[in-house]
């Protein structure tokens, strides 16, 4: 899960090292479902509400993949661009079945 508040047309994928995000190839990376905005109550001030834009991929990986690298991506009209820096990491060693959440910043 991500936030990333996107431009018209474009879409946050995730792409990493295991073959089920890819292996590296945006081309063959997944693409993420933008969640609705939560329903926030008014608080009577007459301001606008806070827009929230997180975006989740849900998958199926292993726990023998162990620990991994992924990096998000975005696409759009104007190409795609890939996040800059560190990678972000994941372990699943031991996790025998579990479920496992990661919620990143976009770098």
């Amino acid at each position: 899960k991500i936030e990333y508040k996107p431009s018209d047309g474009e879409v946050v994928h995730i792409v990493g090292e295991p073959e089920e995000l890819g292996h590296w190839d945006t081309s063959k990376a997944v693409r993420m479902r933008k969640l609705p905005q939560p329903y926030v109550p008014p608080v009577g001030s007459g301001r606008a509400p806070p827009e929230y834009h997180h975006w989740e991929a849900v998958m199926e990986l292993h726990q023998d993949l162990g620990r991994f690298e992924y990096q998000y991506v975005i696409k759009g009209p104007s190409g795609e661009r890939q996040e800059e820096g560190s990678r972000h990491k994941c372990d699943l060693t031991g996790m025998g079945g579990s479920r496992v959440k990661c919620t990143d910043s976009w770098r």
